[in-house]
């Protein structure tokens, strides 16, 4: 290639750049439509960012009051003095049964709250208790019983109740219960874990002697172990003993 080949060629490349740039002019209508195009965009960033904002602060609030409930109750009534309320209630296989005379006289129980459309703490609640009845080893069913009781018995029927438990296999000594609304109500309040509405239920767990009279209300997320050794000082301490602060 020559020097004028190659020179010819720079010109020509470029020439492809140096062509006048073509500037759109817009009219004051298109103008006063881009503006107001890109304020609503703008708008809508703002109102987006201040939603997801809003939302963070809602969930970080909703975990704090639940939190703080759990709190608020383990102060109000741990190492308290209770007795389980009789109650008429259903099995899971819909038979009836009574929930102090079948279930807690003459034993140590540990009463947790669930409900089949719970989204949160109620599957984790249930397989903590799995646990807990394993870490019981021949306790459970001998001198201590577990209970899990629905608080929406409207909707946890014994035969959904029934299917929503199997995945626990609770087993011997462990009893998934429903029953009237108006009963289960009514335990709810005499045990002081009634909530209005039941997405707001804190996952507190009642561990009471109904020979001592000595009751707890713990966390019932808290750790297998840590719920035996609970549930075993409180089984095992004699009827004569004075109780003191746990």
């Amino acid at each position: 290639m020559t020097v004028e080949t190659i020179e010819r060629t720079r010109v020509r490349s470029v020439g492809r750049f140096d062509r006048p740039w073509t500037v759109r002019q817009w009219t004051p209508s298109q103008a006063g439509a881009a503006a107001r195009t890109i304020g609503l965009l703008a708008v809508c960033l703002v109102v987006a960012m201040a939603s997801l904002t809003a939302r963070a602060h809602d969930e970080h609030r909703h975990d704090r009051s639940a939190q703080q409930i759990v709190d608020d109750r383990l102060a109000e009534f741990d190492s308290s003095t209770c007795s389980i309320p009789e109650a008429k209630l259903l099995t899971v296989d819909g038979e009836p049964i009574r929930l102090y005379e079948d279930l807690a006289k003459s034993k140590t129980v540990a009463i947790s709250f669930v409900y089949t459309r719970c989204t949160t703490i109620c599957s984790p609640i249930a397989a903590n208790v799995g646990q807990l009845k394993e870490a019981l080893g021949s306790r459970a069913g001998r001198d201590v019983h577990l209970i899990s009781l629905t608080i929406d018995p409207e909707n946890d029927t014994p035969p959904r109740l029934k299917a929503w438990s199997s995945q626990f296999e609770p087993g011997t000594g462990w009893t998934f219960v429903t029953g009237e609304k108006q009963r289960i109500d009514r335990l709810l309040k005499g045990l002081k874990v009634f909530a209005p509405n039941i997405e707001d239920h804190p996952p507190i767990m009642i561990i009471a002697n109904d020979n001592t009279g000595d009751c707890v209300y713990t966390n019932g997320l808290n750790a297998p172990e840590e719920l035996r050794q609970i549930i075993e000082r409180i089984a095992d301490r004699p009827t004569n003993e004075t109780r003191t602060e746990e």
